[in-house]
């Protein structure tokens, strides 16, 4: 995502907290890039900048500083934030602990996203960057013609007006992989450990357990981008267990309505 397509992201992550956000446009921005206020549990507000780095540009002393001052510029400002993709020096830790300044590095983002379950936002904002990738800019470095397949998989998933019209029966491969893998390891336990047999029957058991868990993560993504259910990573975790797949197609099928045919 660009600098922009950032700014709204860290916006929508905090109203996600329970705040009211507002991004500055672009000709006014005087170092503000998000004005959050939250009248509950009382009234605050925050000033937010946003600093979309590469893995190799941080955050130093001099930043603080100066990010510092916004807090004299509004009235009725309770702190000011710098959130970042990237990193931030021990420098700067010590002076924003002396400024009141609160710091969210590129591992405190990703932390707060996954305790927010705010992998749509992710998906939402990153896909919506028209230009090259920037890799200096921590850019994955995908190609065009990546970039064109994973669009036209998502574009795909948004039109479909039910999880059974994209084209990939998920639910099924999961099961039928999943019984596949059951049946290898359980196979496998009846030879000696470390024989032939034993070794062919838990490898192929393994690779159909291991198909069946992206599966899991395949149908989980579409089902975010409809915006159907939004399974916990937990389920993808438990996957990972044998008796994890029937668990997560069993609370699959209680959330997601079935599709009912044309006409009823």
């Amino acid at each position: 995502m660009d600098d922009w397509d950032f700014e709204h992201f860290v916006a929508d992550l905090w109203s996600r907290q329970g705040w009211t956000t507002e991004v500055e446009q672009q000709s006014a921005d005087a170092g503000v890039d998000v004005r959050a206020t939250k009248e509950t549990p009382f009234q605050q507000k925050a000033l937010i900048q946003a600093k979309r780095y590469g893995e190799n540009t941080t955050v130093g002393g001099p930043d603080i500083q100066q990010y510092a001052s916004l807090k004299h510029q509004e009235d009725g400002v309770d702190q000011v934030v710098i959130v970042t993709t990237g990193a931030v020096t021990s420098q700067a830790e010590a002076r924003a602990s002396d400024l009141n300044v609160k710091l969210v590095d590129g591992d405190d983002l990703v932390q707060l996203v996954d305790d927010l379950d705010a992998y749509d936002l992710v998906e939402q904002y990153a896909d919506l960057g028209g230009g090259e990738i920037d890799t200096e800019a921590g850019g994955s470095g995908e190609s065009a013609g990546e970039r064109s397949a994973s669009e036209e998989a998502r574009r795909r998933i948004q039109q479909a007006d039910h999880p059974s019209d994209v084209g990939v029966n998920y639910p099924k491969i999961i099961a039928v992989c999943g019984a596949v893998g059951f049946m290898g390891a359980l196979l496998g336990s009846l030879f000696p450990e470390g024989s032939l047999p034993y070794q062919i029957f838990y490898g192929v058991g393994t690779v159909f357990i291991l198909i069946a868990v992206a599966g899991v993560y395949l149908d989980m993504r579409t089902l975010r981008i409809m915006g159907v259910w939004r399974p916990s990573k937990w389920y993808l975790y438990g996957s990972l267990i044998i008796l994890g797949l029937p668990v997560y197609l069993y609370h699959r099928r209680r959330h997601v309505p079935q599709k009912t045919p044309a006409g009823e």
